[in-house]
């Protein structure tokens, strides 16, 4: 895989997986577009190229979201979730590949 910036990613999920993130995070109204919170796109797509489910990231980065989050509305209901739903922000959000549906 490459970290070139023109190469469109490809991202192997289920149509229910996608939707359930992306609609979670529209719901809380989440968004991590212009966000340097986690890296920059460069930084993220160059941990995205070494695993494609971003395990290389803490998950206390995540965990440290979820006391605020589960207080919205239509969000995370537990810290699983909340490490999923920005996890979909970032590989398609910030990274920007296209998901693959495997089903």
């Amino acid at each position: 895989m490459t970290t070139d910036t023109t190469a469109t990613l490809i991202q192997n999920t289920t149509r229910a997986h996608y939707e359930k993130y992306r609609d979670m995070a529209a719901r809380a109204h989440v968004t991590l577009k212009d966000s340097t919170s986690f890296g920059t796109p460069d930084q993220l797509r160059s941990l995205y190229a070494k695993d494609q489910h971003l395990n290389n990231i803490p998950l206390a980065r995540f965990d440290a979201l979820y006391p605020w989050m589960r207080r919205v509305a239509g969000g995370p209901q537990s810290m699983a979730e909340n490490c999923c739903m920005y996890k979909h922000l970032l590989i398609y959000e910030i990274i920007g590949a296209v998901p693959n549906f495997t089903d």
